[in-house]
C-alpha cells in the first residue's frame, strides 16, 4: 500500500511528498527504488511517464535509481521518449542519464519518439540529440534508423527535425537503400524535399 502511495503522488506531481519522506526517513533508497506490483514501476519512472518533470528533479536529487527497468525491461529515458515527454528528458540528461540506451528490442529512446506521431514528440527528440548527444544515426539490428522510420511513417515534421539536429541525410539500411531511395519509395513529395534540401546525394545508388 505505501508503495502505491509513493507512485501516486509521483504521477500527481507531489514534490511536498517526497520532501515529507527526507525529514521522515533516515534512509529513503528503499522507497525510492520500490517496484510497484502491477507495472514493475519505481516512484521514478511513474513521474517520468507522466511527465511529472519536478517530481523526476527531486527524486534524482535524493539518490532514486535510474537504471531500474519497469516490468517490460524499458528504464526511464525510453519512457520519456515513448510518452514524448521533452521536459521529462531535459531533467534527466541534467542528472547525467545516457540518453542513449539501447533496449533489448534493438531501439533506442529516439526511436521510441518516432512512434508517438505527437508534436511533443518532435521536441523530445530534439531534445535527446542536440542536449543529450543521442546518436540520431543510430541502426536498429534491423538496419533502421530513426530517419528511415520517420520517412517510412511518412511524418514531415520528425524527419525534418531528425535532419536539422546532424542526421546523415545519405544514410543507408541494411539492403543500401538510402534515406532518399526510401523517401521516393514512400511516394510522399514533401518528404523526398525534405531529404533533398538537408543535402541528400542524388547519385547515390543502392546496393
Amino acid at each position: 500500500a505505501d508503495a502505491n502511495k509513493h507512485h501516486m503522488a509521483a504521477r500527481k506531481g507531489d514534490v511536498a511528498h517526497f520532501d515529507m519522506l527526507t525529514k521522515a526517513y533516515y534512509d529513503v533508497s528503499d522507497i525510492l527504488n520500490e517496484k510497484e506490483d502491477r507495472t514493475g514501476q519505481t516512484p521514478l519512472m511513474a513521474a517520468v511517464l507522466a511527465g511529472q518533470a519536478d517530481v523526476v528533479d527531486k527524486l534524482l536529487e535524493m539518490g532514486a535509481d535510474a537504471t531500474i527497468p519497469e516490468k517490460d525491461g524499458y528504464v526511464p529515458m525510453h519512457g520519456a521518449g515513448f510518452q514524448g515527454r521533452a521536459e521529462v528528458a531535459r531533467v534527466l540528461i541534467k542528472h547525467g542519464i545516457q540518453s542513449h540506451d539501447v533496449h533489448s528490442d534493438g531501439f533506442s529512446p529516439l526511436h521510441r519518439c518516432v512512434w508517438g506521431r505527437q508534436p511533443q514528440h518532435v521536441e523530445t527528440a530534439k531534445i535527446l540529440v542536440t542536449e543529450g548527444g543521442a546518436e540520431v544515426d543510430f541502426r536498429t539490428l534491423q538496419g533502421h534508423s530513426a530517419t528511415m522510420m520517420a520517412a517510412e511513417m511518412p511524418w514531415v515534421e520528425m524527419l525534418q527535425a531528425l535532419l536539422e539536429s546532424g542526421a546523415d541525410p545519405n544514410i543507408k539500411n541494411k539492403r543500401g537503400d538510402t534515406l532518399l531511395h526510401v523517401a521516393v519509395r514512400v511516394q510522399n513529395v514533401d518528404v523526398v524535399k525534405a531529404v533533398l534540401a538537408a543535402g541528400a546525394d542524388v547519385t547515390l545508388t543502392d546496393s
